[in-house]
């Protein structure tokens, strides 16, 4: 299993590992900051290492494209990844929701919109 993850999920592939028995093997890539652009290039540069039945895990977007109203720029940057990681189970997470603002901020509503678009698709 490949998970490629911002900094919003640093620690996941341990803690993935943690829950699963010595068959898996984790592979984490932590990039603080990262926007959704930076994850597509890094798994397109992993993915030929991957076999069918690998997992890739995808969890991006939300600290630096999502809240500047790029949604949709993800989901299409999201969708690339899918579709270029064919003979691989691709596992997409939700960005997610802001805490320290409001709920109805800008942000959150960019959340919403970008969330509802990546189950669409």
């Amino acid at each position: 299993m490949l998970i490629i993850v911002d900094s919003h999920a640093s620690g996941c592939a341990a803690e993935v590992k943690s829950k699963l028995n010595s068959d898996y093997d984790i592979v984490g890539f932590v990039n603080p900051g990262a926007t959704m652009k930076t994850i597509k290039d890094l798994a397109k540069e992993k993915k030929d290492q991957l076999k069918k039945e690998d997992k890739l895990v995808l969890w991006g977007g939300g600290s630096k494209d999502v809240a500047k109203n790029n949604s949709v720029l993800v989901v299409e940057l999201t969708r690339d990844i899918v579709i270029g990681a064919s003979l691989t189970h691709v596992i997409t997470i939700n960005a997610p929701h802001r805490h320290d603002l409001s709920n109805e901020s800008c942000v959150n509503e960019e959340v919403k919109i970008f969330n509802n678009k990546l189950q669409e698709d």
